[in-house]
């Protein structure tokens, strides 16, 4: 039997409110791990994640909305239109149904995507 991969040891970052993170690193350091782990994929299997000052691993449907993550492969479902896919994300961000119009016409209106609003993702 094979000794166990570590895949990411004593990682430690802080990102305020409002802030952008990016985490780059060579191929096999650890990232998506990282990110899997932030957003409660992978259980990490010693320390632990915390997020305004919850545990993830116990804690994550009162911290899941304050997470934002996009990986580096598109994330864009050519069988939705942009409308589509705000409202899908508004959805797995457990938004309230009765704001998800106002949010998402104000999204479309902020980007100027108002001529875009049925076209399909390409």
């Amino acid at each position: 039997m094979s000794a166990p991969i570590l895949a990411v040891e004593r990682a430690s970052f802080a990102v305020n409110d409002g802030e952008c993170f990016a985490l780059l690193g060579v191929n096999g350091a650890g990232k998506s791990t990282t990110f899997k782990s932030l957003t409660n994929v992978v259980e990490p299997t010693s320390g632990e994640i915390g997020i305004l000052g919850r545990n993830i691993t116990r804690d994550f449907n009162l911290v899941r909305h304050r997470i934002g993550y996009c990986p580096q492969h598109n994330c864009n479902f050519k069988s939705l239109n942009v409308y589509e896919h705000l409202k899908f994300y508004a959805w797995i961000k457990n938004l309230p149904s009765s704001m998800h119009e106002k949010l998402i016409d104000g999204v479309i209106q902020k980007l100027r995507l108002q001529p875009y609003k049925y076209k399909h993702a390409e």
